[in-house]
């Protein structure tokens, strides 16, 4: 039985106005959490079961864990894992129902995890990571937030940078030469923001960039919906009527992030792309942004350690930030642990090849 004094429903419809009361007065919320036309669209595709309300006694919307259900193949293997995908997510608390933070994590990690989620969603296993702005600014909040005792943790780190009036000093030289050196080449064409007009070109450049890192294009759709949405923010740079390079950054509550960029190789060869995402930062900015956070400093596969290094030039600082697996069932315990191995693995021998590769060099 549940403790009397909680109780909770998935995400619908009905319930949207609950969910909105407390990520939209959550000091660490994430833009994609408040974002109605993305949470909309999951409802719409009954994608929402895995984002659970959380009421109180005087059934009053106190808190909310933010997942979304995805089936994930696993490896070479000839089976696939019910996953609870909580990117950015996890347990939001009101700030009014913080003193209450403890009894919230045992409410979710005795009740709703191994009566819904595990029970009733077949779930095998939760991938948890917390909104950049608990890494930055509430480090102190991060054990109060976790509803896990014993998890397996990715250790990850976060680049950020600080905006200030003086931001293109703060990048060390080859980055500031490559962003003068775009900023002279968009005078030459222009720069589009927000309108259905540029979905074509999105369209173009996403299916150019997925073929070039050899994975899945983002949909027509998710491009649609950046569109309509107030926390996200596209700039296409065009040249000779040609789509050469994009960025989308989110922004709310102050810290923007870095979404999703792509370029032809004449936006690279002309350094548009880099322009672009300095714009992109001045731009956010000006919307009373204090950070603009680049994403993960690791990464360990194929071309993702190019697009890490690309992130790493505009990044001012490096903070460690971690990623929580919680497995559920039998299975997702044991893949779980085979995925830990493996990655573990293939981090050693990247980091022993990068060393020899330096020595070499040397």
């Amino acid at each position: 039985m549940p403790p009397a004094q909680f109780r909770f429903d998935p995400l619908a419809f009905q319930n949207k106005i609950d969910y909105l009361k407390i990520v939209g007065n959550c000091r660490y919320s994430f833009a994609r959490a408040v974002d109605e036309v993305f949470i909309d669209d999951k409802v719409n595709k009954g994608r929402a079961a895995g984002t659970i309300i959380i009421y109180d006694q005087d059934n009053c919307p106190i808190a909310t864990f933010i997942g979304e259900i995805e089936r994930k193949k696993f490896g070479k293997l000839p089976c696939s894992l019910n996953v609870i995908s909580a990117f950015f997510g996890g347990l939001y608390i009101s700030d009014k129902a913080w003193a209450q933070n403890e009894k919230l994590k045992n409410f979710l990690l005795l009740f709703v995890f191994p009566s819904y989620y595990a029970k009733k969603l077949k779930v095998d296993y939760i991938h948890l990571m917390l909104p950049p702005k608990v890494t930055i600014e509430y480090p102190e909040m991060i054990s109060g937030l976790l509803p896990f005792y014993r998890c397996f943790v990715e250790v990850n780190s976060l680049l950020f940078t600080k905006l200030n009036e003086d931001l293109l000093s703060s990048f060390k030289y080859n980055t500031r030469y490559e962003i003068k050196k775009g900023i002279d080449s968009l005078r030459e064409g222009e720069v589009l923001r927000d309108t259905d007009d540029i979905l074509d070109h999105i369209s173009r450049l996403n299916n150019s960039q997925a073929s070039e890192l050899k994975i899945q294009p983002k949909s027509a759709d998710h491009f649609a919906r950046i569109i309509r949405s107030q926390h996200f923010h596209s700039l296409i740079a065009v040249k000779d009527n040609q789509p050469v390079s994009m960025v989308v950054y989110t922004y709310w509550n102050g810290i923007a992030t870095f979404n999703f960029n792509a370029s032809t190789q004449i936006g690279k060869k002309l350094f548009i792309n880099k322009a672009l995402l300095f714009l992109a930062m001045k731009e956010s900015s000006d919307r009373g942004a204090k950070y603009f956070v680049l994403g993960d400093g690791k990464e360990f596969f194929g071309n993702m350690i190019n697009v890490a290094f690309f992130k790493k030039t505009f990044s001012t600082n490096e903070i460690i930030n971690c990623q929580y697996i919680y497995p559920l069932s039998r299975i997702g315990h044991i893949l779980v642990g085979i995925r830990q191995f493996r990655k573990n693995k293939l981090i050693r021998k990247t980091l022993i090849d990068d060393s020899n590769n330096r020595v070499i060099n040397i």
